[in-house]
């Protein structure tokens, strides 16, 4: 080809002139430059698939997490830092006597899950951002009908990719 002639360029402007209608046309190129095409969409085609293939591997990771933290028999949770559930399993509902979810998600676990929130509260939260996570923290919770019940939380920091806490999970 001649200095600066991009065989691509000049299909992607042959493609702005066709507005509307589809054309069929026949372009010729020489052999070499065939090549080269024919090479450049082996490796589209196989960038796909690479990517479906990646894209299949996650969501069996997904369907797989999912599955373990739906069915676990552990009450598993992830919370914000300023104690609201952002998350939780069937096992925490049912050791907390909630049944909706939904509404177990608007529950501040200072006000409605701690029994003795002020020391209970804030001794986790200090423990837990001091170690980055704790083990059996015996807490005191509320149920829903009121009873008590005593629980040990196991948790960590949830940390973004910059290293920042955004919460709880245990």
């Amino acid at each position: 080809f001649p200095e600066g002639f991009d065989p691509e360029e000049v299909l992607d402007s042959a493609a702005e002139l066709i507005i509307g209608e589809p054309v069929s046309a026949r372009i010729w190129f020489a052999k070499d430059v065939a090549e080269q095409i024919k090479q450049r969409k082996w490796a589209f085609k196989q960038d796909i698939a690479e990517q479906k293939a990646m894209e299949a591997q996650i969501n069996a990771s997904e369907k797989n997490f999912k599955r373990l933290f739906d069915s676990i028999l552990h009450g598993v949770f992830v919370s914000t830092r300023d104690g609201y559930f952002i998350d939780c399993n069937q096992a925490l509902l049912d050791m907390l006597g909630y049944e909706n979810k939904d509404e177990f998600l608007t529950l501040d676990l200072m006000r409605d899950v701690y029994k003795n929130p002020a020391g209970e509260w804030e001794r986790f939260k200090s423990l837990i951002e001091s170690a980055g996570a704790i083990k059996d923290f015996e807490v005191v919770c509320k149920r829903r009908d009121k009873r008590e019940i005593t629980v040990l939380i196991t948790a960590r920091v949830l940390k973004e990719a910059d290293g920042r806490g955004t919460g709880y999970e245990g």
